[in-house]
C-alpha cells in the first residue's frame, strides 16, 4: 500500500498526526507493507497536482518495480489521485480517493494558504493557530484551540527547513488552481472513493459530482469529518471489500 500524504506541506507526520495515522491502516498489517510517502523537495515555482502524479508514477517505477497494489490518498494527496487514475492507472491495481472531491471549498482554500505563507514566513506559531478553523468553525472551543496551537506551535510543526518553507507555499498554490475535471472524463479503472458527510474543506455534493464523473466509481458516505474518516468502523472492511471482493463473498 503506498499512500501519499496529506498537505499543504511535503512533511511526514508526528506525534498526534503520526499517531492518526497509524490508527488508520493498523487494520491492513497483515495484509500489505505500507509506505507512507510525502512530495518531493525543492518544488520549482508553478508546480502542480499533475506533476505531483507524475512524480509518484516515477517513484513507483524507480522504487516499486513499477506496480503497486494499492494506492490510498486522503486529502491533498487524493487531488493527486485525481489526476493518477488517469495518466497512471497501469501502475496500480487498486484506487481509493479519500476525504477529497475535484472541488475544494473556498475556506479550506483561504486556511491552507494562509498556513503556507505564514511558514513561509516564518510564522510558525502563527500557521498553527490559525488552523483551529479547520477544526472548529466558531465558539469559545475554537478560540481556547487556537490557544493552545499557538503555544505548541513550534513542537508541533518540527524542524523545517528553508526548502519546507518555500514548497509548503507551492504546494498551497497549487491547491488553488487544482483542476482535475478533464482528468476525472478520462478515468477507465474502478476508484473507490470514501468521503465524510461533515467535511469543511470538500462539500458532499462535489463529492458526488466527482464520483458521477468518474465512469467505475464506489461511493461510501461516513458520518464523520475531514480527519476523521479513517476512523469509521467500516473503512478496513469497506476497502477490502472494493480490493478483493471474492475474498468477502458468502
Amino acid at each position: 500500500m503506498l499512500f501519499p500524504v496529506g498537505g499543504p506541506g511535503n512533511l511526514l507526520p508526528r506525534g498526534a498526526a503520526a499517531s492518526g495515522f497509524l490508527r488508520a491502516v493498523r487494520p491492513f498489517t497483515d495484509e500489505y507493507t505500507i509506505y507512507l510517502v510525502s512530495r518531493k523537495s525543492g518544488l520549482p515555482a508553478g508546480y502542480s497536482t499533475r506533476n505531483m502524479s507524475d512524480d509518484y508514477a516515477d517513484l513507483i517505477r524507480e522504487e516499486f518495480g513499477g506496480h503497486v497494489h494499492l494506492l490510498l490518498g486522503h486529502s491533498f494527496g487524493g487531488l493527486i489521485l485525481q489526476h493518477f487514475a488517469a495518466d497512471h492507472a497501469d501502475l496500480v491495481d487498486h484506487i481509493v480517493i479519500a476525504g477529497a472531491a475535484h472541488r475544494i471549498t473556498d475556506a479550506a482554500k483561504r486556511i491552507d494558504l494562509r498556513y503556507a505563507q505564514l511558514v513561509n514566513q516564518g510564522r510558525d506559531r502563527e500557521a498553527m493557530a490559525q488552523r483551529a478553523e479547520a477544526v472548529i468553525a466558531r465558539g469559545p472551543l475554537r478560540y481556547l484551540l487556537h490557544g493552545v496551537l499557538w503555544a505548541l506551535g513550534k513542537r508541533l510543526l518540527g524542524p523545517i527547513n528553508e526548502t519546507f518553507r518555500r514548497d509548503v507555499l507551492i504546494e498551497a498554490e497549487a491547491e488553488l488552481s487544482h483542476d482535475a475535471t478533464d482528468s476525472l472524463a478520462r478515468i477507465t479503472v474502478p476508484v473507490l472513493i470514501v468521503c465524510a458527510a461533515h467535511d469543511f474543506a470538500f462539500r458532499l455534493e462535489d463529492v458526488r459530482e466527482m464520483a458521477a464523473l468518474i465512469r467505475r466509481s464506489e461511493l461510501k458516505v461516513y458520518d464523520r469529518g475531514h480527519a476523521t474518516v479513517f476512523l469509521e468502523p467500516r473503512f478496513a472492511s469497506d476497502v477490502r471489500a472494493f480490493t478483493n471482493p471474492l475474498a468477502l463473498a458468502p
